[in-house]
């Protein structure tokens, strides 16, 4: 008995590894393809309420493992803040930039930002952080983030230590269909 239940216990260890917990997670990365890695929001609320600040883009903290090359291009992107405040339509984040900067960022960090784009005012209190998704083409970087790795969401810089979240390597869903699958057909059945 304490074999199957081990071989159960394994089973799902490998179809959900340990999570930071939903309720700050703000956005899943699927790193499984570096040509096209995803970042999709979540409909968690930001973890902090902060009102009226200017959002000039989001901070992945601690995203790659080590350092990177300096990256400022155009992405695919619909993310933006769920809400503003002043009541204009939502800052679509359309460029991704990785590198040193002032405000804290280091080579470990993914910045998304809006060429030229005011800072409008935002208000993250008890509603969703952020909506929308987006995809990038990382294979020039090295050390994407292993299943599993987290790491804190910023609004604008590190220093500015507006902490609204967290950002989750995830699976995508087929490789743990194929996980799943595999870990059953391991499982021994039983004679009669």
């Amino acid at each position: 008995m304490t074999k199957y239940y081990c071989l159960l216990m394994s089973f799902f260890a490998l179809i959900f590894p340990p999570s930071i917990g939903e309720a700050g997670l703000v956005i899943r990365v699927n790193v499984t393809d570096p040509n096209a890695v995803t970042f999709e929001t979540t409909e968690s609320f930001a973890s902090g309420n902060f009102q009226s600040i200017p959002f000039l883009g989001i901070t992945l903290h601690s995203f790659f493992s080590g350092n990177t090359t300096v990256m400022d291009n155009s992405i695919s992107s619909t993310i933006a803040p769920f809400n503003s405040s002043d009541g204009s339509s939502r800052i679509e984040l359309d460029r991704i930039f990785v590198g040193s900067f002032p405000g804290g960022f280091t080579p470990q960090d993914v910045n998304f930002y809006r060429d030229g784009a005011p800072g409008q005012i935002y208000s993250f209190l008890d509603q969703r952080a952020l909506t929308g998704s987006a995809i990038a083409n990382l294979t020039s970087m090295g050390g994407l983030p292993s299943i599993g790795a987290f790491g804190d969401v910023f609004i604008g810089n590190p220093d500015d230590n507006f902490i609204i979240g967290q950002w989750q390597a995830v699976p995508e869903p087929t490789s743990l269909l194929l996980v799943a699958t595999g870990s059953l057909l391991l499982l021994p059945r039983r004679r009669r």
